[in-house]
């Protein structure tokens, strides 16, 4: 629990695995934008793929070669995003304090929303047009540009779960729209993290609207999205 303007906040996490174990972490934040949104992908739908992760985890008891944290995050959204306010930050902070081993972070950002019509996939920038489909069937794994092998070891991994398709992004610091998450806390401050997406307002008409409702996910895929990550959670 920590203070923002004289009020209590929580992150909310559990944790499986080998103490002295390096640590990976996967997250997903449970606020929603403000203005009547419901936020059924924005990101209802991933803290409901990390309450699921647990539930495997403690479920099936793999064994983990690495201690693994799943983690509820609070106040990623305006006015808080990007700032010392946000869960994922004050997350990322007491790792580095504590001086914990981060292995990887994965964060859990909209993966219920996708589209198989023509023209449903956009981009930030021209250039990256040819190079993915532009039908919103896909999962993306989104990585800073110099790391290439945690974002293609994540997509292999993902890959061999389901067939829903995995497409990744290495992404170069003048793209914004790739840090729009609680990864790029952990990145601010020099740790590994990855996200795991469904593009957000890049493919979903419904972001930050009250038309963010249940009824609009594909609940399908979703499962094949969870499916990857545990292979992920389990294997990386």
């Amino acid at each position: 629990t920590y203070k923002v303007e004289g009020k209590d906040f929580r992150n909310i996490s559990c944790t499986f695995g080998p103490e002295d174990a390096p640590l990976m972490v996967m997250g997903a934040h449970y606020d929603v934008h403000y203005n009547n949104n419901p936020g059924a992908d924005d990101n209802a739908s991933g803290v409901a793929g990390v309450l699921e992760l647990a539930r495997l985890v403690a479920a099936l008891k793999p064994r983990l070669a690495h201690r693994l944290e799943f983690v509820a995050y609070t106040l990623e959204e305006q006015p808080h995003f990007n700032s010392q306010s946000m869960g994922s930050q004050v997350h990322a902070a007491r790792l580095i304090k504590n001086k914990v081993p981060l292995k990887l972070m994965v964060s859990v950002e909209m993966i219920g929303y996708f589209r198989d019509e023509p023209g449903t996939q956009r981009f930030p920038l021209a250039f990256l047009k040819p190079l993915y489909p532009d039908r919103g069937n896909f999962i993306g794994v989104v990585g800073q540009l110099l790391e290439r092998g945690a974002v293609k070891r994540v997509k292999a991994l993902m890959q061999g779960a389901s067939p829903l398709p995995v497409y990744s992004l290495n992404a170069p610091a003048f793209l914004p729209e790739a840090g729009f998450s609680d990864h790029k806390s952990y990145w601010d401050v020099g740790l590994p993290a990855v996200m795991i997406t469904d593009t957000a307002f890049l493919r979903n008409p419904n972001y930050h609207k009250p038309t963010d409702t249940p009824d609009t996910l594909d609940y399908a895929r979703m499962a094949d999205v969870v499916r990857g990550l545990y292979k992920v959670a389990t294997e990386y």
